[in-house]
């Protein structure tokens, strides 16, 4: 375990590196996000269950979630790539 001054000597660095634009965008975004999703999630899953069923539902939810999860991680790695 590191001890508590270097944890805070990062912290301290990795706060001088974020702009004040982010913070405010990330603030936002934990505000709207959560009045957003209950609404909406129960709006898209109720029709999906009972059309569906529970089972296929959460089995349909799962692969587009990994779906996603690996387009992310190809756009991210492109991303990277085209910067050189």
């Amino acid at each position: 375990m590191p001890p508590p001054c270097r944890t805070a000597a990062a912290g301290a660095d990795a706060d001088a590196l974020v702009r004040p634009t982010t913070t405010g965008i990330v603030a936002a975004f934990g505000v709207f996000m959560p009045v957003l999703a209950v609404p909406l999630g129960t709006a898209l899953g109720g029709p999906l269950v009972d059309g569906l069923g529970a089972r296929r539902t959460l089995l349909v939810s799962a692969a587009s979630v990994a779906v996603l999860g690996v387009a992310a991680a190809g756009a991210a790695r492109a991303g990277r790539n085209s910067g050189r």
